[in-house]
């Protein structure tokens, strides 16, 4: 293999351009591609057997595979072994063909299926990295636009070199060296776009602070940015993965789970402070109205204070690991209040929920219900009950509504899912897989009543009028015993 030029790309498409065999086919002739090791995701392929054949008559050697052979919907968060894999596949091409020029082209459609692999999505730019340098091949990372999440979409566009699309292959302006974007401070990033945007800059660049944060905040703690702790490698290695639905936990990158009661405190005090200090963001929260939240009745503000002394020191021994230092950073006091600072880069289920949902709602909108279906479907697999479930009602129903208010929005949300899911099989005519999704919300709320009347709907079209009946009088019994106002008029 001589001067043969090789890239990283991610291939953006949409639907309304053709695909990504347009778009590919020309770079590839361009290119003399003579290998193409295919990876497809379980949904419509993004080459057809025609485009294959097509490619295969011009010389190419094509070698598709699927996803679920690598595993890629079970993946862990660190991406164990996928690297290893692809770069076995690789060689075992390259050993019949040492001097062909090779292109891996991945269908990353598949990312949706393990959704905490957004936590550390830019483990994929390492391992592309890793199969350019080393193996000396080129891969294509496709990214259908309309299907994937912002989050997704972020690190493809910060983490990829090369840009293809129907305007051909160009060099991504907003490209980050793999150490930038997952070590670099902002001030690194910063300097390296400016670069790229004014090369007489080079050289010029301030030096960095030591205690400059990483590549990203959570959206509402914005002032966890560069003068806080992120560069420590310590930390970096602790970035979390939290999960608000459901029992409130908190997972490490090697997958262990954040222990609430180390250092002695009362596990369910401590896990309400970090939730409250999370809801509150960066704003954080004042030490009087953490007391009243926690100890409403004691009557002496002295009394409350030592008690949250300790219950901080319970929560800073539990994010840090044992290491009270660590802790210190992750929750913070100054002039009388308490701040919680994930660390950067932190994944977030609700964060996660909300994008699935509102992508939903947009290919619905456009007629994708394929599509639409397989993102209420990552949706579905994060809602593991409601917000902060395990928190008791006598802090969750505080004087101020910390929670309360988005535990009910985003149940509305979940009841939402479950109704477009409904319909989406039911205009397939797959009627149990339908009323499957009208249960779950059911489940909830026996009184929900946008299931109820979906569940009619599909057993009207069934011709199951005494079933649709029955579900009519359910819903009223339900209204009835938990006096939730009068029957809607659309079942009367």
């Amino acid at each position: 293999m001589k001067n043969q030029q090789i890239y990283n790309i991610a291939a953006f498409t949409s639907e309304e351009f053709g695909g990504l065999y347009p778009i590919l086919n020309e770079f590839l002739v361009k290119n003399s591609a003579a290998e193409l090791l295919i990876l497809e995701a379980p949904r419509p392929v993004a080459l057809s057997s025609s485009a294959l054949n097509t490619l295969a008559k011009r010389g190419m050697g094509i070698h598709p595979r699927n996803h679920a052979e690598f595993g890629l919907s079970d993946l862990s968060t660190a991406f164990y072994g996928l690297g290893e894999a692809l770069a076995s596949w690789v060689n075992q091409i390259k050993s019949n063909a040492p001097e062909a020029q090779i292109f891996l082209v991945v269908d990353m459609s598949w990312s949706i299926d393990a959704n905490a692999v957004a936590a550390n999505m830019e483990n994929w730019i390492k391992i592309t990295d890793g199969l350019v340098e080393e193996l000396q091949i080129s891969v294509v990372s496709h990214y259908r636009h309309q299907y994937l999440i912002d989050n997704h979409l972020r690190i493809a566009l910060l983490g990829h070199e090369y840009l293809l699309g129907p305007d051909g292959l160009q060099r991504n302006p907003y490209w980050l060296p793999y150490h930038v974007l997952v070590r670099g401070t902002l001030r690194h990033q910063l300097n390296n776009w400016l670069r790229t945007a004014l090369p007489s800059l080079h050289g010029t660049e301030q030096r960095q602070s030591q205690q400059a944060a990483m590549y990203g905040t959570l959206p509402w703690m914005e002032t966890a940015s560069d003068e806080l702790y992120l560069s420590d490698t310590k930390i970096y290695h602790a970035r979390w993965r939290i999960r608000c639905l459901g029992r409130l936990r908190i997972h490490l990158p090697n997958e262990r789970q954040i222990t609430w009661s180390t250092g002695g405190g009362a596990s369910v005090k401590v896990k309400t402070l970090f939730a409250f200090l999370f809801q509150n963001g960066s704003s954080g929260a004042e030490t009087e109205l953490i007391c009243d939240l926690l100890w409403p009745d004691t009557g002496q503000l002295s009394v409350s204070k030592n008690r949250l002394h300790h219950v901080v020191r319970c929560l800073r021994l539990s994010l840090g690991q044992g290491d009270q230092d660590v802790g210190a950073k992750a929750l913070q006091y100054e002039n009388g209040i308490y701040r919680l600072v994930p660390p950067a880069g932190s994944w977030i289920d609700l964060q996660a929920f909300e994008q699935f949902c509102r992508q939903s709602i947009v290919l619905l909108e456009d007629g994708m219900d394929d599509m639409a279906l397989e993102h209420i479907r990552a949706a579905d697999r994060l809602y593991q009950g409601e917000l902060f479930s395990d928190i008791p009602l006598k802090y969750t129903d505080f004087e101020i509504d910390w929670c309360w208010s988005q535990r009910t929005w985003l149940r509305e949300m979940y009841f939402k899912l479950q109704r477009d899911a409904a319909r989406i099989l039911r205009k397939k005519n797959s009627y149990q897989a339908a009323l499957t999704h009208c249960n779950k919300a059911l489940k909830i709320d026996p009184a929900c009543e946008m299931a109820h009347r979906e569940a009619m709907l599909t057993y009207a079209e069934q011709g199951r009028y005494d079933a649709v009946k029955r579900q009519f009088g359910i819903y009223k019994q339900a209204t009835k015993r938990l006096e939730v106002g009068n029957i809607s008029d659309e079942f009367t």
